[in-house]
């Protein structure tokens, strides 16, 4: 399969998570013509499930009214997790009003679009909060190196100063055993 990929030539992976097949189908055939990887999830736990079980995703789209646990809780387990903080969320939703909005901020969602999904407004969201996630990736992986070079440098210090120390010792016993014979 042809499917659009990052920098790291890793697919685009999306979990579209709502209970409604019908919500699943018009969300996936408006991300189809970026050939995302998509992964669907009919519920919270399954999307919970989805995320433990090592896949990979770059956005999640989240409904919010679903049995069992709503998208919000969901969302806010997914940025309470260090392991899935970093994933960019976008609610997903009928409920429009200011007091829905403020409550997916308060999950932590990344965004918010109400249904029916505009498929303009989707894809600047999507395309959007796909470039944010890779410069955050990016930022990630330079940190990590930087840790591993500046760990590196400590571990040459340290030799640096046991030589130093070593050397110091060998030429005080020289010259003390040279200033001995004079």
């Amino acid at each position: 399969d042809n499917y659009s990929i990052n920098s790291n030539g890793e697919s685009l992976n999306i979990l579209i998570v709502d209970d409604e097949p019908i919500n699943h189908q018009v969300l996936k055939n408006h991300l189809s013509a970026e050939k995302y990887r998509i992964t669907q999830a009919m519920n919270g736990k399954e999307a919970l499930k989805a995320l433990e079980n090592g896949q990979k995703y770059n956005l999640v789209l989240l409904d919010v009214m679903m049995p069992e646990i709503d998208g919000f809780e969901v969302c806010s387990l997914i940025k309470q997790d260090e392991k899935t903080r970093a994933i960019p969320v976008i609610i997903v939703t009928v409920l429009n009003e200011k007091e829905h909005r403020i409550k997916a901020m308060e999950a932590c969602a990344d965004d918010f679009i109400s249904k029916p999904v505009d498929r303009t407004e989707l894809m600047i969201r999507v395309k959007s909060l796909l470039r944010m996630k890779a410069y955050h990736s990016e930022l990630l992986d330079s940190f990590k190196e930087i840790a591993k070079k500046n760990s590196k440098l400590k571990e040459m210090e340290k030799t640096k100063e046991e030589l130093t120390h070593m050397i110091i010792h060998d030429l005080r016993n020289t010259l003390t055993a040279i200033s001995g014979r004079i």
